[in-house]
């Protein structure tokens, strides 16, 4: 929970920031390992909270999608 929060609260503070597209980015990397570090057996699967976080990203940044890539460890 502390995580989440620690997460919304770089994503309002990106919002009021010069180079908010750059933390943006950063937002859906950290995310994107958040979610691989669970190590799901074989199939990396995403939680609700997981998806909200990340259309609430793309409908605030829509060119974030240029950032996202599938990660693999």
């Amino acid at each position: 929970m502390a995580g989440w929060l620690k997460l919304l609260g770089y994503a309002l503070r990106s919002l009021f920031k010069s180079r908010a597209k750059l933390e943006a980015e950063n937002l859906i990397l950290r995310q994107q390992i958040n979610i691989l570090v669970r190590r799901l057996p074989k199939r990396v699967r995403l939680t609700n909270s997981d998806r909200l976080r990340l259309v609430w990203l793309y409908r605030v940044f829509p060119s974030i999608l240029n950032a996202i890539g599938v990660i693999r460890p």
